[in-house]
């Protein structure tokens, strides 16, 4: 493979817009700033790509600090992952589904075998023209095999899965940070020598994906045993003819992941449509799965956020007490996205009392950080009155942890009770004010 970059384009340092802030942004494992590169490859894996649609790109870190570098490079090898992905020809505000595929692969080795060509062949012709959605933003890492992703005892979040996830809200910021829709995000393992290692990057990212799907394999079940949180919904996609071997195997499973007050879902197919990607059957199945539960392609609704009635997004649900802005820019969820270019903004003067609040599905743990007031040019402007941050373990009986700084326009705290579930930003000032809401993060420790 030749050692030549042909399009390079920095990523903002500031550009998290396409996955919930349920980490603190722009730290290693939840997008980390770095380059996106086009690679030009031999002439016949350019051939291969193009046939297929699709290109291939590496992902590498920008700049990391030497203390943390030398920590990093004695787990992970490279700071650098390259993939093949599938980009829709129609950028824009979309709102596609996003398909992630984990491929082993031999170190240093780009070879035409390693793309799935059932994935993006599909994708490329219209074999999806039957849906509302007919493209997909697809992406196919090839991990090397040096790079190992299997969780540690206590569950902690290895050097090699951080590496994938930069890449993926990376290359998702690169096409646009609203193309890909946060409601339908698939990670998928289709060969039995990468399942494995799907299964315990799905795990090291709760509430990041909508739904994790197998073909025809059951993973190695171990990593369960460390994972302490409700499970993400598993999909197994398995032929109808399978052994009773196999379906007892499907049982197994299936207890396993209900233990851990998760859901299994399951479809059959028959042999001539064994290639999920040419069954509109397996595409129609996957689409009707939403993270808020609302299906897409449902005859005579429509999946539109109503932010007066929020339902959980990534885990996370915000409301607020006051008036909401007609641009979705504004609205209470714009607290929890990432975008330093939205925020929530009251539409009206807010009175003493008056509140926004995020509720979580699960109890937080970390370092909150609240951000308030709007920043113009590094400079904090529209920061108005007083107001105060409080918790709750159920919405109902509150605790003050702090106040908004009138300088800084923030407030930070550690919570590791594994109670909290309710975080608000409460006005108490005497005059009326505008209650704005830049961000909310919280940074594992």
């Amino acid at each position: 493979m030749k050692n030549i970059f042909f399009l390079i384009l920095t990523i903002a340092l500031f550009s998290h817009q396409c996955f919930a802030n349920d980490n603190k942004p722009n730290t290693l494992g939840n997008g980390f700033p770095g380059i996106i590169n086009q690679l030009s490859v031999a002439d016949d894996m350019q051939a291969a790509l193009d046939s297929n649609g699709v290109r291939l790109y590496s992902y590498t870190r920008a700049s990391i600090p030497a203390d943390k570098q030398r920590l990093i490079a004695a787990k992970c090898p490279t700071n650098s992952i390259a993939f093949i992905a599938h980009q829709p020809q129609r950028l824009g505000k979309r709102f596609l589904p996003l398909i992630v595929e984990i491929k082993i692969v031999p170190d240093n080795l780009i070879s035409p075998k390693l793309i799935n060509t059932n994935l993006f062949e599909a994708i490329k012709t219209e074999k999806l023209k039957t849906f509302k959605r007919k493209d997909f933003v697809a992406m196919s890492i090839l991990l090397p095999e040096s790079i190992k992703i299997s969780a540690s005892s206590n569950g902690e979040r290895t050097e090699g899965s951080k590496l994938i996830m930069d890449a993926i809200v990376q290359y998702s910021n690169f096409l646009g940070g609203t193309l890909v829709n946060q409601n339908q995000r698939f990670v998928i393992a289709e060969s039995p020598d990468s399942i494995d290692a799907t299964l315990n990057f799905f795990l090291q990212y709760p509430n990041r994906f909508t739904m994790l799907i197998f073909r025809d394999y059951i993973p190695n079940l171990s990593p369960l045993n460390n994972f302490s949180q409700s499970l993400d919904p598993i999909a197994l996609y398995h032929k109808s003819t399978s052994s009773p071997a196999f379906k007892s195997q499907i049982d197994t499973l299936k207890y396993r992941i209900e233990k851990g007050q998760g859901e299994l879902h399951t479809l059959e197919y028959s042999t001539e449509n064994a290639n999920p990607w040419d069954n509109p059957e397996f595409i129609k199945w996957i689409l009707d799965f939403t993270s808020n539960g609302v299906p897409i392609n449902t005859p005579g609704k429509r999946n539109k956020y109503d932010p007066k009635n929020p339902t959980f997004i990534n885990g996370i649900k915000c409301s607020t007490s006051e008036e909401i802005c007609s641009e979705k820019k504004y609205w209470p969820l714009a607290a929890v996205d990432g975008n330093p270019k939205s925020f929530f903004q009251s539409a009206n003067m807010v009175k003493s009392g008056g509140w926004w609040m995020a509720e979580f599905e699960k109890p937080i743990s970390g370092r909150v950080t609240i951000e308030c007031g709007i920043l113009k040019r590094k400079t904090l402007q529209q920061l108005y009155g007083n107001m105060r941050v409080e918790v709750s373990s159920d919405g109902v009986k509150w605790q003050t942890k702090g106040i908004i700084s009138k300088k800084k326009g923030e407030f930070s705290f550690v919570e590791n009770s594994g109670k909290i579930r309710f975080i608000r930003v409460i006005s108490y000032s005497q005059q009326e004010i505008r209650l704005i809401v830049r961000e909310l993060t919280i940074e594992e420790l």
